[in-house]
């Protein structure tokens, strides 16, 4: 009877064991999930911050070259007017 007794109190408390490595285990692979998110956000981040720095760079250049655009147009225009009036007198 006492052997009984002993092999349910046993099982009972293997079976609180299993159930408590089973949640801390399921506690770690959310942990490591987590942690993997974590990084694939950063990462994503990273690629963004990255990605934006590069397309303010290129706009900026673009901003400069036009402007630079702009003044050897207005430079030609008034190289042409003046020709156009040496021109004509």
């Amino acid at each position: 009877m006492e052997k009984k007794k002993r092999l349910a109190e046993l099982k009972k408390r293997r079976e609180k064991l299993v159930k408590e490595a089973w949640e801390k285990g399921l506690k770690s692979v959310v942990g490591k999930a987590r942690n993997l998110l974590s990084a694939a956000e950063n990462k994503i981040r990273k690629l963004y911050d990255s990605e934006l720095s590069g397309l303010k760079k290129e706009a900026a250049q673009k901003k400069k070259a036009a402007k630079e655009n702009k003044r050897d147009l207005e430079a030609k225009e008034q190289a042409l007017k003046q020709f156009k009036k040496n021109s004509s007198s």
